[in-house]
C-alpha cells in the first residue's frame, strides 16, 4: 500500500502540474501571451532574448510530456519524477528568473546561472544514460566535476531558500487552517484552475530545495561510486574539493565590483549639488596615473550607475530576512534576524549591489562627466540601452540621449521640392514616419543649415491628403519651450522646431502615434525653408547632425521635385545620409554684388548690400591686403594695426580623441603667424591659465571637464585677458551641449575684456547645439564659431577691415558665401534701390537679427523688436522658434505665456530620461501581515505573467508603462 501510495502521488505530481499547466495555455496562454509574444520577436517590438526565453516556459512543459510518454518513462514513476523535480521545475523556475528577476547579468549572476545549467544538463546526463564501466576515465572525469557542481547547486539553493521556507511554512500552515481558501472554489471555472496552479506551484516551490539535495545528491553517490572504480579515493577527493574550491573563488572573484576602486580613485572630486564646477589641482604625473587606469574608473561608474538594472537590492537597504522573521515570529529585530540576515547578504551577493545605489548611481553620473568631459548617458548609451534590454522596465516615451541613433520611428518616405527664383529657392522636406513600438514615440532632429538659410514654416499632419492641417505659429524661444515641455506630459500632439546655433536648429515632433495591428498610423511633418544661391550654384540641403528614436532603411521612398531618387551614402559611416548633400541649381544665379532695400517697420527700410565672397579669394589674399593697407599708414600706426590673437586650449579629457588634429591645428596657426608677420600667444585653459609653447601644450595630459563658460572665466580672471588682442580663439572638440544649464547661474563674463572670441571646433562632428548664455558672449563680444582655422581667420581679418572703413556706423555682418552692410533710411527719403522678394527678405531680416545681437544690449524690449522682425517675415531667429499646436487651450496657454518676463529665457535641454528603475526586492519599508504572505507567493507569478503581457506585448498599449 505504501508503494503504491508513492508510486500514484510521484504519477500525480508529475502529470497533475503539467496537464493543469496545458490546460491553461490552450484556453488562456496561447491567445492572450504566446501569439503576441511570437509576432513581437518577429516584429523586433520584442527584445529576442526575452521572446525566446518566454517562449521556453512554455516549450519545458511540452518537451518534458513528450518525454514522458517514451518507453522508458511511460511506466516508470520513480524516472518521471526525477524528470520533474531533477530537470524540468528547476529548468522552469530558473527562465522565471532570468525573466523577472536576473536583470542585465554580471559576473556573479553568469557564474549563478552557469553553475545551474551545468547541474540540470549533468542531472539529465545521469537520467537520460546508463552508468556502466565501459564509460572512458575521461568521460568519468568530467561527468564528476559536473554532478560535483549539482550538488553544490543543490545546496546553494536549498541554503537560499531555506531562509525563507520557515516563515513561510509557518504563514501557509496558518492560512490554511482558517479555510479562507475554500472561498475560491465559488469563483469561474478558470479562475478556480488558476488559483489551484499555482498553489500547487508554490507548494512545489517550497519542497524544491529538499528534493534537489536528495536527487542531486543521490545522482552525486552514484557517480562518486562508479568514478572510484577507475580512480583512487585521493584523486576523487581532488576533484570534488577542486571543484567546491574553483566554485566558491570563482563566486568570491566574480563579485568583486568596481565601483569601489573607481569611488576610491576620484574621492579628490566633489560631487555636491552645490559644486557646479571644481578644477583639480594635479601635476602631470597625477593625472597620467588617472588616464592610465581609466578603464577601471569607466566600469566602476558604470557599474554604479547601472546598479538598479544589474541587482535585486543593495547591501544597505535589504533587510528582507529581518523583517519577516520580526514579523513572523516576534523576534527582536537586533537578535537572531539580525544574524540571519547578514548571512543572506553573504549568500545573495551575485544579487546585491555592495553601497546605496541611488545615492552612487548620482555620484556616478556626476564623476563620470567631471573626468570624462561627457555625460554617461551619451558616452555610455549602447551599454545602458543593453541593459534596459536585459529589464522589464523601459526608458518611457521622451527621447533622450539614450535614444541616439535608436530604430523606433521609421521614415516611409521622403520628398524634396525645390521651387527656384532668381537668387533663391524655396525648399520643402516633407516626411512620412510611422512607428514600429507599441509606445506613443517622441523624435528628435538636431540638423544644420547654410548661414544663407532660414527657416520659414512648419507643418503636422495625420492627413496624407492635408499635409499643412496643422500649423506653425512663432513664439518666444522661451515660451515655446516651455509650453512644447508641458504638452509632452500631457501626450498631446506638439511640434517644436528652435535655432540652437549659428547654423544649428532643433526639430522635435510628439507624439508619433503606437503602433496598431489592425491598422497603420501614419505621422506627416513638412519643413520649409529658404536659400540664397552660393557661388557654387549648390542648393545645400539640411545636414543631420544627431537623431534620435527616428531612422531610415532600404524601404524608405526617397524622390526630388517628384522623380525617385536613389540614396546616397556618408563616406565616413557607411550609412546612408538622411538627405542627399547637395542639388544642382537649374535656373536661380548667385548674387554677386547686389543691393535690396527691406521694410521692417511702417516708416522705416533697410538698406542692404550683398557681396559675395569669392571661393578663390584665400586666406593669404585677405590677410595680404591687410598688410597691404597697414603698410599705407603711418609708422607710428603700424604696431597698432598689426594683428594680434591669444589662442586658448581646452585641456579637457575629451580633447585626447583629437590630439593629433589639436597639434596639427596649433602648428597651422603657427606658420600662418610666422608667414604673415602675425602676432600670435598660445594659452592653456586647465587648473589656470597659462602661457605655453607649442611643444609643451602637445606634452601636457588632457585631463577632467573644464566647459567652455568657466574656460573663458577663466581667461578673463587671468592676469593675460589685460592683453591688446584684436582677438580670442578657444580650440575645443564638439563640446557638451546638455551639461551647461547648472553653469549658467554661474558664469558672468564681461564682455569688454574677452574682445572678439571665437570658438573654433576641431572636432569630426560640428557641434549640434550651444547654450543660449554661451551664444550670447560670443555674438556680443563681437565674434563666431567656425569649424575650420581658415574660415574663423578670414572673418576675423574681414571684421577688422571693415571696423576700421565703416566710419558710417553700418551694421556689419559675414556669413559663410556673403558679406552683409545695412544702414536705415526713412520712407520719406526717395530711393531707387530695389525692393527685395519675400524670400530675400526673409534672409536679409534674419542676417540682420544675427548682426543686432553684438550692437545693442539684449533687453526685454529689444528681443522684442527682432522678434516682431521674425513674426513680420515668418521665421526662425535665435529668439524666435515655430511652435504646432493643436488646439485653442494650447494656443491660450501659449498667449499667457508669451507675456511673461521670462518668454525668451530658454534652459538647456540636459537629455537625461527619468527611467523606470528596477525595484529594491530585498527591501521592505513595511512588513505585510502573517496572513498576506501567502497572498504575495501566489501574486508573484500572476504579476510575472502580467508583466509579460501588459508591460510589453498588449496590442492595445497606449503609450505608457503599465
Amino acid at each position: 500500500m505504501k508503494n503504491k501510495l508513492i508510486r500514484y502521488s510521484q504519477f500525480g505530481v508529475f502529470w497533475g502540474w503539467n496537464l493543469i499547466l496545458v490546460l491553461l495555455t490552450l484556453f488562456l496562454l496561447l491567445p492572450e501571451m504566446i501569439i503576441p509574444i511570437i509576432k513581437g520577436t518577429l516584429s523586433g517590438s520584442v527584445f529576442v532574448e526575452q521572446g525566446v526565453l518566454s517562449l521556453l516556459l512554455f516549450v519545458v512543459p511540452i518537451m518534458s510530456i513528450i518525454t514522458a510518454l517514451m518507453k522508458k518513462f511511460r511506466h516508470d514513476p520513480q524516472r518521471l519524477f526525477k524528470l520533474f523535480y531533477g530537470i524540468e521545475l528547476p529548468l522552469f523556475f530558473l527562465l522565471i528568473a532570468r525573466l523577472t528577476l536576473f536583470r542585465e547579468l554580471h559576473m556573479g549572476t553568469i557564474h549563478i546561472l552557469v553553475l545551474s545549467l551545468i547541474a540540470i544538463i549533468a542531472y539529465a546526463w545521469l537520467l537520460f544514460s546508463e552508468l556502466d564501466s565501459s564509460k572512458s576515465t575521461t568521460k568519468l572525469f568530467f561527468r564528476q566535476i559536473m554532478i560535483t557542481c549539482s550538488l553544490i547547486l543543490a545546496i546553494y539553493v536549498a541554503v537560499f531558500l531555506l531562509f525563507f521556507f520557515v516563515p513561510l511554512a509557518k504563514v501557509l500552515l496558518f492560512e490554511f487552517f482558517t479555510f479562507k481558501w475554500l472561498g475560491m472554489f465559488f469563483q469561474e471555472p478558470l479562475v478556480i484552475l488558476i488559483f489551484i496552479f499555482f498553489i500547487f506551484t508554490l507548494t512545489l516551490l517550497l519542497g524544491l530545495p529538499v528534493m534537489l539535495i536528495v536527487l542531486y545528491g543521490k545522482a552525486f553517490v552514484r557517480v562518486s561510486k562508479m568514478t572510484l572504480q577507475h580512480f583512487k579515493p585521493s584523486l576523487l577527493m581532488f576533484i570534488v574539493i577542486s571543484t567546491f574550491m574553483l566554485n566558491l573563488g570563482v563566486f568570491y572573484w566574480a563579485n568583486q565590483q568596481t565601483q569601489h576602486e573607481a569611488f576610491s580613485l576620484l574621492d579628490k572630486i566633489n560631487c555636491q549639488p552645490d559644486q557646479v564646477e571644481q578644477v583639480l589641482n594635479l601635476n602631470n604625473k597625477e593625472k597620467r596615473q588617472f588616464v592610465e587606469k581609466q578603464e577601471i574608473i569607466r566600469l566602476g561608474l558604470l557599474n554604479a550607475y547601472l546598479a538598479s538594472y544589474r541587482y535585486l537590492s543593495s547591501e544597505s537597504s535589504s533587510d528582507i530576512i529581518e523583517q519577516i522573521y520580526h514579523k513572523s515570529f516576534d523576534l527582536d529585530r537586533k537578535g537572531l534576524p539580525k544574524t540571519l540576515q547578514s548571512y543572506f547578504n553573504i549568500l545573495a551577493q551575485p544579487f546585491l549591489y555592495q553601497g546605496k545605489w541611488q545615492v552612487d548611481s548620482n555620484r556616478a553620473e556626476c564623476l563620470y562627466f567631471k573626468f570624462f568631459d561627457k555625460s554617461i548617458e551619451k558616452a555610455e548609451y549602447q551599454a545602458i540601452n543593453q541593459a534596459l534590454k536585459s529589464n522589464w522596465y523601459r526608458d518611457g516615451m521622451q527621447a533622450g540621449l539614450i535614444n541616439i541613433n535608436q530604430q523606433k520611428v521609421l521614415i516611409t518616405e521622403q520628398k524634396i521640392n525645390i521651387k527656384e527664383h532668381l537668387h533663391s529657392a524655396t525648399i520643402n522636406i516633407n516626411e512620412r514616419y510611422e512607428n514600429q513600438t507599441v509606445n506613443q514615440q517622441e523624435i528628435y532632429y538636431y540638423f544644420s543649415l547654410p548661414e544663407e538659410a532660414v527657416l520659414t514654416g512648419l507643418w503636422l499632419s495625420d492627413d496624407e491628403n492635408n499635409l499643412e492641417k496643422q500649423a506653425y505659429i512663432i513664439a518666444p524661444r522661451g515660451a515655446a519651450q516651455k509650453l512644447y515641455k508641458q504638452e509632452r506630459s500631457r501626450r498631446v500632439d506638439p511640434a517644436l522646431l528652435e535655432q540652437v546655433g549659428p547654423k544649428q536648429y532643433r526639430l522635435r515632433v510628439f507624439p508619433i502615434p503606437a503602433k496598431n495591428e489592425l491598422s497603420t498610423s501614419a505621422m506627416f511633418m513638412q519643413l520649409r525653408y529658404v536659400q540664397v544661391l552660393g557661388i557654387d550654384k549648390q542648393w545645400q540641403l539640411a545636414q543631420l547632425l544627431e537623431k534620435r528614436n527616428v531612422y531610415w532603411n532600404d524601404t524608405t521612398k526617397l524622390s526630388i521635385n517628384g522623380k525617385p531618387v536613389q540614396r546616397t551614402s556618408d563616406q565616413e559611416s557607411d550609412e546612408s545620409l538622411w538627405l542627399p548633400n547637395t542639388i544642382s541649381a537649374i535656373t536661380a544665379s548667385p548674387l554677386l554684388h547686389e543691393t535690396r532695400k527691406v521694410q521692417f517697420k511702417d516708416d522705416q527700410w533697410i538698406v542692404v548690400k550683398m557681396d559675395i565672397r569669392e571661393k578663390g579669394q584665400s586666406l593669404q589674399t585677405i590677410i595680404n591686403s591687410n598688410s597691404n593697407s597697414n603698410s599705407n599708414s603711418n609708422s607710428k600706426d603700424k604696431h597698432k594695426e598689426k594683428l594680434s590673437l591669444a589662442i586658448l586650449v581646452d585641456s579637457s579629457f575629451s580633447m585626447n580623441k583629437i590630439k593629433q588634429k589639436l597639434s596639427s591645428s596649433l602648428d597651422q596657426l603657427k606658420k600662418l603667424g610666422q608667414n604673415n608677420k602675425i602676432n600670435i600667444e598660445f594659452f592653456s585653459i586647465a587648473e589656470n591659465v597659462q602661457k605655453k609653447s607649442i611643444k609643451q601644450i602637445n606634452d601636457s595630459i588632457l585631463f577632467g571637464h573644464n566647459s567652455s563658460l568657466r574656460q573663458l572665466q577663466q581667461w578673463q580672471q587671468s592676469e593675460f585677458s589685460g592683453g591688446s588682442y584684436d582677438a580670442l580663439i578657444l580650440l575645443t572638440d564638439q563640446g557638451n551641449y546638455e551639461q551647461q544649464d547648472k553653469e549658467l547661474n554661474k558664469v558672468n563674463l564681461t564682455i569688454d575684456r574677452l574682445k572678439p572670441l571665437w570658438i573654433i571646433h576641431l572636432s569630426e562632428k560640428p557641434a549640434y547645439a550651444y547654450a543660449d548664455q554661451l551664444l550670447k558672449n560670443i555674438k556680443q563680444s563681437g565674434g563666431g564659431i567656425s569649424d575650420t582655422i581658415s574660415d574663423a581667420m578670414t572673418r576675423i581679418v574681414w571684421s577688422k577691415q571693415n571696423k576700421n572703413k565703416n566710419k558710417d556706423k553700418k551694421l556689419l555682418q559675414i556669413s559663410q558665401n556673403y558679406s552683409w552692410s545695412y544702414h536705415w533710411i526713412k520712407e520719406d527719403k526717395p530711393s531707387d534701390h530695389q525692393i527685395a522678394s519675400n524670400e530675400l527678405a526673409a534672409i536679409i531680416a534674419h542676417q540682420w537679427i544675427s548682426a543686432n545681437v553684438s550692437t545693442n544690449p539684449l533687453t526685454i524690449g529689444h528681443l522684442d523688436d527682432l522678434h516682431f522682425l521674425a513674426k513680420k517675415y515668418s521665421l526662425i531667429s535665435p529668439f524666435s522658434s515655430m511652435i504646432v499646436l493643436v488646439n485653442q487651450r494650447q494656443k491660450e496657454t501659449l498667449k499667457k505665456l508669451s507675456k511673461a518676463d521670462d518668454r525668451y529665457d530658454r534652459s538647456v535641454e540636459n537629455g537625461k530620461k527619468s527611467l523606470i528603475k528596477g525595484g529594491d526586492l530585498f527591501a521592505i519599508s513595511s512588513v505585510p501581515e502573517p496572513e498576506e504572505w501567502a497572498l504575495m507567493i501566489v501574486i508573484l507569478f500572476i504579476v510575472s505573467a502580467h508583466l509579460i503581457r501588459k508591460r510589453v506585448f498588449c496590442k492595445q498599449f497606449n503609450g505608457m508603462s503599465a
